[in-house]
């Protein structure tokens, strides 16, 4: 196993720094072996199957071709669980795990109520507000019909219910529901940022579930803040994970729309990247 291990951060060296590289290392044998971290450190001089061997080099191919770990892998991690995930939805990342805390935190001791996710990719967001607010009915829209399908995936991987919904919300929608709580990660980076960004998530990311027009950076933020408006229950809540430097023209929108208690916070790195509201 040691050799393989070697073999595989060497395999990633032109792409990864030797930390990352040792992490995937991990995260690869794990995989192929069905061993944690700790087992393959205990059993690093064991013979390494040619089954698995083939698995390996399977995944360095993959990586090598840019295609992000979580992906080759076919799952991530999100608020301690596990979500499958394919290029047809984002990777999780941290900060919508402070969003969702924030969400919990708010609503968690209520006796109950109706919430929706607008855009929910993986569901990783639905799925996990469900599984940690049970006395809660979860709804979830996304344009995606394959991205749905993997979020009901998720949701019976995880034992719960949620419905999903093929929904545009950049379209007009003709339901009268109403929510006590709307939350949302929706599409924010303006297409000039391409130009910084990771090969890998260009490459195999989906670009609708990431890029907005920089014309129109807040495209977003006005169709489901104004959806909110008219679908919220007195006293609903508004959350949005944001663009770095968007807070003050999100809360600004959020104002003139009517919402009151508008609250912009800050992630652990320092960075303004969540919003409050109430209808």
């Amino acid at each position: 196993m040691q050799q393989m291990l070697a073999y595989i951060q060497d395999s990633l060296r032109a792409l990864y720094t030797p930390g990352e590289a040792r992490t995937i290392a991990f995260m690869l044998m794990e995989r192929a072996t069905g061993l944690s971290h700790a087992r393959v450190l205990v059993n690093k001089d064991t013979a390494f199957p040619a089954e698995q061997r083939k698995q390996i080099v399977t995944f360095v191919e993959k990586l090598r071709e840019g295609v992000p770990v979580q992906y080759v892998l076919g799952e991530a991690e999100f608020y301690g669980l596990r979500f499958e995930v394919n290029e047809a939805v984002l990777i999780p990342r941290p900060e919508t795990e402070e969003l969702v805390e924030w969400v919990e935190r708010d609503n968690r001791s209520l006796p109950g109520g109706c919430l929706l996710d607008v855009g929910t990719g993986s569901g990783c967001i639905a799925v996990t507000l469900k599984r940690r607010m049970l006395p809660w009915q979860v709804d979830a829209f996304d344009i995606s019909a394959d991205a749905l399908a993997v979020a009901a995936r998720n949701a019976r991987r995880h034992g719960v219910e949620v419905r999903f919904r093929l929904c545009d919300i950049l379209q007009s929608y003709p339901g009268d529901e109403q929510w006590d709580v709307v939350v949302s990660n929706p599409p924010y980076i303006p297409e000039r940022e391409k130009a910084h960004m990771a090969r890998q998530v260009l490459a195999h990311e989906p670009a609708r579930a990431l890029f907005v027009p920089d014309g129109h950076p807040l495209l977003f933020y006005e169709h489901i803040g104004a959806f909110a408006w008219r679908h919220l229950s007195a006293g609903g809540r508004l959350y949005f994970e944001i663009h770095y430097d968007a807070g003050a023209a999100v809360v600004e929108l959020l104002h003139s729309l009517g919402f009151a208690e508008v609250e912009l916070r800050r992630d652990l790195a320092g960075h303004e990247r969540m919003v409050k509201a109430v209808r």
